[in-house]
């Protein structure tokens, strides 16, 4: 006997049995009358309940946990990435040296300047500029070069 009992386990316990068990139960619902309606809410009260709860706790989870585990990591990933800006920063303000970057450029052509040390403006005083006329058009040609050199790492 209880052999045949173990042997029917696995065929109980199959997914597609208990979705097609609930739709054998509702069918039921609308076809029975008031009698037959109240010994089918006696007899699969608890596992209408069980369902219940498993809904809920499916629900719970999508509306609870998995948004506040998400933010989590967002949030975590937001303050790494704020702190790690004010300690470039800092370290870069108090040693005078900048930290370098793991980007393309770096690793490429080895430039690690950062462009706020680039002067969009050069006030370098030329010959004439001293005796107060103005520059002339190589002179201001070769400073647009330099300027651009520069701002591309070519120095």
């Amino acid at each position: 006997m209880f052999r045949k009992l173990f042997d029917h386990i696995p065929l109980f316990l199959r997914p597609a049995i208990f979705i097609s068990g609930l739709s054998d139960i509702l069918s039921l619902w609308q076809r029975a009358g008031a009698k037959e309606r109240g010994i089918l809410i006696l007899v699969f009260a608890p596992m209408l309940v069980c369902l219940a709860g498993l809904l809920l706790s499916v629900v719970s989870f999508v509306l609870f946990v998995l948004p506040s585990f998400v933010l989590r990591l967002l949030g975590w990933g937001v303050l790494t990435a704020i702190f790690g800006a004010g300690g470039r920063y800092c370290y870069e303000r108090m040693t005078g040296r900048s930290v370098p970057r793991g980007g393309a450029s770096t690793r490429a052509g080895g430039y690690e300047q950062a462009y706020t040390d680039v002067k969009f403006t050069e006030n370098e005083p030329g010959p004439r500029a001293q005796t107060g006329e103005g520059t002339s058009a190589p002179h201001r040609e070769e400073v647009r070069r330099r300027w651009f050199e520069r701002v591309r790492g070519k120095k």
